[in-house]
This record gives structure tokens, sequence and C-alpha cells, in this order.
């Protein structure tokens, strides 16, 4: 009878750290759906509602340069595990344009089109628009991003060195 009624009890209330890790775990993991909410919308008004956000990223993160897919992730343009997919549609749609090494045919080089330049240019303008308004209605200052910057650095490092030294 006694184990019984010790296993009805609460559990101990969980440390604040682990309350608060999971709260910004959550909160990163929202602001991101966020954000690509907000690159949809956009592609949607622009009449570019053919083509999702995450590739919409991946053509703006490429802009001007020619890279191969690898340096896409190397580089963190792309954080998916379908980057071959992504580059399959986007050059389907002529939005990347994509050509072998004359030195290594296995290895392609990605470079935007003229139809990918066009969207790269509608993430850029929303981003231009959201980083000159995020002050007075976001409410978010200078100071506050270089902060927030610093700590998903310090975060970024933490997890790496999870998966690199504690296994």
């Amino acid at each position: 009878m006694r184990s019984t009624i010790a296993s009805l009890r609460p559990e101990p209330q969980a440390p604040e750290i682990l309350r608060k890790f999971n709260e910004a775990v959550a909160l990163l993991q929202q602001t991101d759906r966020c954000l690509l909410d907000a690159v949809k919308d956009e592609l949607e008004r622009q009449d570019e509602g053919h083509i999702n956000s995450i590739q919409a990223l991946m053509l703006f993160y490429i802009g001007g340069q020619v890279l191969s897919a690898n340096e896409l992730k190397k580089r963190g343009y792309y954080l998916g595990s379908n980057t071959s997919y992504n580059i399959k549609i986007l050059v389907k749609q002529n939005y990347l344009k994509h050509e072998r090494s004359p030195l290594d045919r296995r290895a392609v080089r990605l470079s935007l089109t003229e139809k990918g330049a066009a969207v790269a240019a509608i993430v850029n303008v929303v981003f231009e628009k959201h980083a000159t308004t995020i002050q007075g209605s976001g409410d978010i200052s200078e100071v506050e991003l270089t902060d927030l910057i610093k700590t998903l650095g310090k975060l970024k490092r933490f997890w790496i060195e999870q998966v690199l030294y504690r296994r």
C-alpha cells in the first residue's frame, strides 16, 4: 500500500533552468515556423506561391554565389535533410541552374537563374522591411538583437559540443 501511495505523490518541481531551457527550445522552433510563414505570405502576395519558403530561403542564401550542395549545408544556408530534393525541384522549375564541374563530374555547382534571383529579391525585401520595423513595432532594439545573436551562438556551440564530445 505504501508504494502505491508514494507513486501517486507529485514529482518535485523541475529545476528552473530546465523549465527555461524547454521554453527556449520551444520558442526557437516556433520562431523558425513564424519566419517561414512570413516568407511564404510574401511569396503568395507576389504571385510566387508555387515555391515554398524553405526553397525561397535557399535561393536567398545562394544569392550571387556559385555553390555546391555541400557548401549550402556547411555554410548553414540549408539545414534540412532533403537538400537534393529541393535542388531538383528548383532546377526543374528554373529557379536554379546546375552545372557539372569539368574536373569532377560528380560535383555540381549551383547558381540562380533570373527567376531565382527574383525570388531571392523578394526575400531580401521582406528581411529589409523587418529589419527597419523591428525596433518600432517589434519593440526589439539593436542591442537586444546583438545579445540574442551572442546567446544563440553560444547555444549552437553547446549543442555542437554535445554531439562531438559527449557521446
